[in-house]
């Protein structure tokens, strides 16, 4: 039975704006999807030593084992040189800002070391992290 001057289609539109309230409050309580990553291994590679070792010694050496021995023979340990520390720090950041540029960000870093005619060296390597 309807009255004269009242709508039935009121309590309709209440009905629905409260259902469509229900229904975003539920939405937003929903758990979000986890974010899934892409990894993947950033190491330090023979080409890497020579152009730190390059960079220490110039051109006048031809083989890595012979710019392992000059910068040895400057009487520190390689691991404590300075100058060797410097290098690997401008290579491993050239190597970062590549992968930077592909999406890739640093996630970790393990310190790991290479050994060339008994000396010890420092080459880094970094696990690297993208979201998919």
């Amino acid at each position: 039975m309807s009255y004269p001057g009242k709508s039935v289609a009121w309590p309709l539109s209440l009905a629905l704006v409260v259902l469509a309230a229900a229904a975003l409050v539920r939405a937003q309580d929903a758990p979000k999807p986890p974010v899934a990553w892409e990894y993947r291994l950033l190491s330090w590679e023979a080409a890497d030593l020579v152009t730190v070792f390059r960079t220490i010694t110039g051109d006048k050496l031809g083989d890595l084992s012979a710019m392992v021995r000059a910068v040895a023979e400057e009487g520190l340990e390689l691991r404590a040189n300075p100058r060797l520390q410097h290098a690997i720090d401008v290579q491993l950041a050239a190597k970062l800002d590549q992968a930077g540029g592909e999406g890739w960000e640093a996630f970790w870093v393990r310190d790991t070391t290479r050994i060339v005619n008994g000396h010890v060296i420092p080459a880094p390597s970094v696990l690297l992290r993208r979201r998919r």
